[in-house]
């Protein structure tokens, strides 16, 4: 090869070089704007995403709708009210956060500016006369979703009947329905279970929050924490009444009928007593005689719920063997037996000359069902000033509406006397 020849392909090569790196360092500026251009939309480009597979979920709830007329906890009751709606609303109900609306309408319009579209949509939606307002069902059943998780009762298992109307009479049974064989031409056996009708008539749950105005007025972009936050603490409170009245309700004026109760309006719940004033559990004999009770009648047991008082009780009983300080191991049927604790079930309870007896419920918890309105109150102290000890809050009233009905007494066994 000749020196020419070779000058010419090392300046060939050369500006070959120089044309790659220039397009390399093009590309690498290309990639670079994309990366800021990720991270300035990334985040609202994966929430649109999410609400998107959130919509075409509920989408295809609200097709095909929960099966049956009962749901379980796994199932949210959304999509049933959702579903009976004449017209879907004019904005996505998942984007709503019920916290967010509470703490737009205390705080004004420092809060209102931070809303999300469907928020602030929602919110035009709620009529507010007298400081009073309605939330639209669509909302009002997504916050009855997030109430549900917080019961222990639907938690055991209880079912959740999502209710079209303020009353709704379902068929309950004092006793099992039998079947028996027959030979060809014999008679058919005619049994003779007692029905009866059970009624879910709406009643009132009500919670009330104070919070400073200074929280509203600094809410800025902290009104997502301050949601939460909202929402966690009165989800929690309701869902700890609905457990108060499905086991200690007392039936009278404005309040559901409990498991405790029912044997005084002629509902045979099994009963376990630990004697005439009560005793201290020294065994799990006890959660036996419940278990018992309830398998005898043909249900079976699925849970049992005590406070947290019996359950320390229950950890420190030990073996009884001299010196052994060896925690009890429980029965293997008892260790089957799915245990939640509540501190709605008092330790105040009288029983002969014992004050301080507390009660344990064990049951098939499918017997019981807890009726839901989608209607949901908001309500908020206009002029809070005017109260010496709330000088500078408002306070916040709210309230959903649900009762309790016991399907099958016979399904539970409810321990009484249990001492410290």
């Amino acid at each position: 090869m000749d020196t020419e020849t070779l000058k010419r392909l090392v300046a060939e090569a050369k500006e070959t070089n120089t044309l790659v790196k220039g397009d390399v360092a093009s590309l690498w500026g290309r990639i670079e704007q994309l990366d800021a251009k990720i991270d300035e939309q990334g985040d609202d480009l994966a929430v649109r995403i999410q609400k998107t597979a959130l919509d075409d979920d509920r989408i295809a709830s609200v097709r095909s709708g929960p099966a049956g007329p009962f749901l379980s906890l796994a199932q949210n009751a959304a999509p049933r009210f959702l579903a009976r709606l004449e017209s879907p609303p004019n904005y996505r109900a998942e984007e709503v956060r019920f916290g967010a609306l509470v703490a737009a309408i205390a705080g004004g319009d420092q809060v209102r500016r931070h809303l999300r579209d469907s928020e602030t949509m929602a919110l035009q939606n709620m009529t507010g006369p007298g400081g009073g307002y309605l939330v639209p069902e669509a909302i009002g059943s997504l916050f009855i979703d997030a109430v549900r998780p917080r019961s222990r009762v639907l938690e055991a298992g209880a079912l959740t009947y999502p209710m079209e109307a303020p009353t709704v009479r379902l068929p309950g049974w004092d006793a099992a329905v039998l079947a028996k064989w027959r030979a060809e031409g014999g008679p058919v056996f005619e049994d003779t279970p007692k029905f009866r009708s059970v009624n879910l008539q709406a009643k009132t749950v009500a919670v009330c929050l104070t919070l400073t105005w200074e929280i509203f007025e600094d809410a800025g972009d902290r009104i997502g924490a301050i949601s939460a936050i909202l929402e966690a603490e009165m989800s929690k409170a309701l869902g700890q009444a609905v457990d108060l009245a499905a086991l200690q309700g007392s039936g009278t004026d404005a309040e559901p009928l409990g498991l405790f109760n029912a044997a005084d309006v002629n509902l045979d719940v099994n009963v376990v007593s630990l004697g005439a004033n009560g005793a201290v559990p020294a065994d799990y004999d006890f959660l036996l005689d419940a278990i018992f009770e309830v398998e005898n009648d043909n249900f079976d047991p699925t849970a049992v719920l005590y406070s947290a008082r019996t359950a320390k009780t229950l950890r420190k009983i030990k073996t009884g063997l001299a010196g052994d300080k060896t925690a009890l191991i429980p029965p293997e049927r008892v260790r089957e037996l799915r245990t939640l604790v509540t501190n709605q079930i008092p330790n105040t309870l009288t029983q002969g000359t014992s004050t301080d007896c507390s009660a344990a419920f064990a049951g098939q918890w499918s017997e019981l069902v807890i009726g839901f309105r989608p209607d949901l109150g908001l309500r908020l102290l206009t002029d809070p000033f005017t109260k010496a000890k709330d000088a500078g809050s408002v306070v916040i009233y709210a309230w959903l509406r649900a009762d309790v009905a016991l399907l099958n007494p016979k399904a539970f066994a409810i321990v009484k006397g249990i001492r410290p």
